[in-house]
């Protein structure tokens, strides 16, 4: 073989493996999931390192780890508040009274307000008397409401559980009424025609459409829930996560702070992806 054969297949092997790099490069680029890591890194990376920038606290007064402490300092915390330590209590105990209500509130949301929406999207007389008050009661800013709850439940995990329940039930409520206002007019007249009576209508044939509906809601219900548990114990001062992002404000602990706030995300996200897998268990059919 001449040098200039030779020449002409190294080049070749390295054309081949320079497509194959640049091949393989574009797929990787095309991974939802790589493009999650590397945003999440770098804001992590700026956030730790970030602050020790030279000059950057005199421009952003609030960029110091006293007011928003770090990513080390915040895992440390998490740590601490895990298996609890001398100075730290664990944390087990009131995130289990904030998820606790949070699921009761919800649950109960999700129930009522599906059933009344059926109710509601099959008789139309009803619709008609109950919607305009539901709509006014809507619009009164959930966060007035919990100061006269806590006069009438006191602070308890029942108070927390009504919050949660009054702001899920408006957003199940409406969803599952419009489900069963959408089931198409023919497929209830030839309904109708056949002998159907108004019962059966309702229950086989809007009621499918509600379900789906109401159950399409169940990861933004969930989020709903503990974000109205969390503010009633905020308001309260009770015993769990509001009571510790309570005393974290009071102490101002950015550290405690931030710790319970990833806490929270973390269950947050666990609560909705498994009742996002029931709802996709349930709504397998449809």
């Amino acid at each position: 073989m001449t040098q200039t054969a030779i020449r002409h297949r190294v080049g070749t092997a390295k054309s081949e493996d320079g497509q194959e790099t640049r091949t393989v490069l574009a797929v990787a680029l095309r991974k939802p999931l790589l493009w999650q890591v590397v945003i999440c890194g770098a804001v992590l990376a700026i956030w730790q390192w970030g602050p020790s920038i030279p000059g950057i606290r005199r421009g952003i007064v609030w960029a110091d780890p006293f007011f928003i402490s770090s990513p080390e300092r915040c895992a440390n915390e998490i740590g601490r508040l895990v298996v609890g330590t001398a100075n730290t209590p664990a944390i087990w105990a009131p995130l289990g009274r904030t998820v606790f209500a949070a699921l009761g509130g919800t649950a109960a949301a999700v129930l009522l307000g599906g059933i009344f929406g059926l109710l509601c999207s099959h008789w139309e007389l009803l619709n008609q008397i109950s919607r305009p008050l539901l709509t006014l009661l809507n619009a009164i800013p959930k966060i007035t409401v919990i100061p006269i709850i806590v006069l009438i439940a006191a602070s308890s995990a029942v108070s927390d559980s009504i919050v949660a329940f009054i702001i899920v039930f408006f957003v199940i409520f409406y969803n599952a009424c419009e489900g069963g206002s959408s089931v198409p007019k023919e497929m209830l007249q030839l309904a109708s025609l056949l002998g159907a009576r108004s019962a059966s209508i309702m229950l086989k044939i809007r009621g499918p459409f509600v379900l789906v509906w109401t159950l399409s809601q169940i990861p933004n219900a969930i989020a709903f829930g503990l974000t109205g548990t969390v503010t009633a114990e905020l308001f309260t001062g009770s015993n769990g996560i509001g009571g510790i992002l309570i005393a974290a404000i009071n102490t101002q602990d950015a550290d405690l702070t931030f710790a319970v706030v990833f806490i929270l995300a973390a269950v947050g996200v666990v609560l909705v992806l498994g009742l996002d897998m029931v709802r996709r268990r349930v709504l397998h059919w449809w």
